[in-house]
């Protein structure tokens, strides 16, 4: 590896590499304390939001898209009017990033603004 590095540049027989530092993944502490903070919604509420999470997985399937494409993909299709589209590549992006809040708070904007009934 190089200890410095500019713009990528790809040539036959190239081969490139990057660190990338990732998020640990959530514990089950984290989870408990996170629950515990939501104590103020009705728990029938609480447990449809665990059910919807855990389906989306069966719902949408990322496939071999990042995640910054995805998002920018949800973003253009939110901008160029298409909201039900935009829906899906939310659904996609939050199998790879489900604990982005941000993510989860466009996604539920834009449900809203397409008026999904099953979201």
């Amino acid at each position: 590896m190089k200890s410095d590095f500019g713009d990528l540049q790809s040539f036959a027989g190239a081969v490139a590499g990057r660190v990338v530092e990732v998020k640990a993944q959530a514990t089950a502490h984290d989870t408990e304390t996170r629950q515990k903070e939501l104590d103020y919604l009705p728990s029938s509420i609480r447990q449809e939001a665990r059910s919807f999470a855990a389906s989306l997985a069966t719902r949408y399937n990322p496939g071999s898209v990042d995640l910054d494409a995805l998002i920018d993909n949800a973003e253009r299709s939110v901008s160029s009017g298409r909201p039900v589209q935009a829906v899906t590549y939310f659904g996609r992006a939050l199998i790879l990033a489900g604990e982005h809040s941000d993510l989860w708070l466009a996604a539920a904007k834009t449900v809203n603004a397409a008026r999904l009934k099953d979201w």
